[in-house]
């Protein structure tokens, strides 16, 4: 089942219905197939050396070899669902210490999740994500929920920061802190043990605040995770970052901690192997994908419009808009990232790609199978007669892939430039291949703009921290 293939179509890009000013040729992407097999080539000799990875901030694409911190997520998991007992597990975290694991949480687990009883979501915690923002409102409402039901002792609390000086995610700590220590002393215990509610996800050096807390303690966090050095916040879905809320979350009814981890890890590796196939290959998404958005921009395309067609893919289209934008939009170049879920995009911005100016490249994630158990056939003979007789007697997935192609189809006839991304289905395995993909497609795409090391960094990040220290060190 896992060996069923991701890839990605591009008959579209070439369509006689678009404008040839606006389309795409093959000869565009054989022009570039010398540039790309030089980036292939340089990838796969850098991946010999871990060392030289982490140097040049690329460590991310190793993190399914980087057995001990695995292993170190899973025995984590499985104190925190077992020895601790854990009714809720929240993350805190900004960027992409948040949007990772917010997205695995969201497209793999019940969207009910939280409104389920523990049984019923197979001995996991409910999952919450605090600490992306300094507006109270949040986290406010989270903690007086954990208390008012009584289990803010009960909740362990993942705090996500590699320097452990993100601000934002600090503030929130401290008051998660703060607030527990006082619970703990209205039981009659001792204040220190806090600790024991805390995970820290950071650097494990002195240079983290966090880790040089840790170290300061009585008593210890009740665990240390690392956020690996050559692994930036974006880039860190498939690092204990992402992975311990993966494996906290899992429905052991389905499968355990360990064995959700391993799929991610399974299909990090086969999305890896992936990479270095044929340029030309449908299944080397990464390669083909960064050609189409260069070769896009070149024709003026300067927004991509990421189009999961499934609902259940929504969050990762926030995830994908942090990755490209902040890699890629360097030196007055890159392009914006539109992200929308179909068929509900249709009525927004669909009008806006079809009569407003043609300045996009649409890349539609389409789904191929859903879960059957899930599945509803619309019943027939209803009665309600006319042209939504043709629903009846279908599913719900086939009408959803239908309404796909659909959508595909007239924006081809209407001249815009389009390509499809083809998910088997959607499960641990899929997902973590998927974002391994786009993940690789962003480095390639930094290449081809010859951003190098710049593809990893934030320089545009800077400023706003700067300024917010100083309006708070003048009042």
């Amino acid at each position: 089942m896992e060996k069923e293939t991701q890839r990605i179509v591009f008959d579209n890009l070439f369509a006689t219905t678009i404008q040839e000013r606006d389309r795409l040729s093959m000869s565009d992407f054989e022009q570039l197939r010398k540039k790309l097999q030089a980036i292939q080539d340089n990838f796969q000799k850098e991946a010999r050396s871990y060392e030289t990875l982490v140097e040049n901030l690329r460590a991310w694409t190793k993190s399914h070899e980087q057995k001990e911190h695995i292993a170190a997520v899973i025995k984590i998991a499985q104190d925190i669902r077992d020895t601790f007992q854990a009714e809720a597990f929240v993350t805190i975290g900004i960027g992409g210490s948040d949007l990772g694991g917010r997205t695995i949480h969201g497209v793999l687990n019940n969207s009910l999740h939280n409104g389920l009883d523990r049984k019923a979501r197979g001995g996991a915690p409910e999952i919450y994500f605090v600490g992306d923002t300094f507006d109270p409102k949040e986290l406010a409402e989270l903690l007086l929920y954990l208390d008012e039901k009584g289990i803010l002792l009960k909740t362990i609390f993942n705090v996500i920061s590699k320097s452990g000086t993100t601000s934002e995610t600090i503030a929130a700590f401290l008051i998660i802190k703060e607030r527990l220590e006082k619970a703990l002393k209205k039981a009659g215990r001792n204040t220190n043990e806090y600790a024991q509610n805390i995970v820290a996800t950071t650097g494990l050096n002195t240079k983290s605040a966090l880790y040089a807390l840790n170290e300061k303690q009585q008593v210890k966090f009740r665990g240390l995770l690392p956020v690996p050095d050559g692994v930036g916040g974006r880039f860190s879905f498939a690092s204990p970052v992402g992975l311990l809320v993966l494996a906290v979350s899992a429905d052991a009814r389905k499968e355990t901690p360990r064995a959700r981890v391993e799929a991610a890890v399974r299909g990090l590796y086969d999305a890896e192997a992936l990479c270095y196939t044929d340029l030309s290959s449908e299944k080397n998404i990464p390669f083909m994908l960064a050609a189409a958005n260069y070769l896009a921009e070149e024709k003026k395309k300067t927004s991509i419009v990421f189009y999961p067609y499934s609902k259940t893919l929504k969050l990762i289209g926030d995830w994908f808009t942090q990755l490209s934008t902040e890699s890629l939009q360097e030196k007055g170049q890159g392009q914006n990232i539109i992200a929308t879920t179909g068929p509900t995009g249709n009525h927004s911005i669909a009008n806006g790609i079809l009569g407003g100016p043609r300045d996009k490249l649409v890349v539609f994630v389409r789904v191929e199978q859903y879960e059957k158990t899930r599945d509803f056939v619309v019943p027939s003979k209803s009665g309600i007669g006319g042209e939504l007789e043709v629903l009846e007697g279908k599913r719900m997935s086939f009408i959803q892939n239908a309404s796909q192609k659909g959508t595909e189809i007239n924006f081809t006839k209407n001249g815009v430039l389009n390509c499809v991304i083809s998910i088997p289905r959607i499960d641990t395995y899929n997902l973590f291949k998927f974002l391994y993909f786009l993940e690789v497609s962003v480095a390639v795409e930094g290449e081809l703009r010859g951003l190098g090391r710049m593809t990893y960094l934030q320089p545009g990040v800077e400023g706003y921290k700067e300024e917010t220290r100083k309006i708070l060190a003048e009042s």
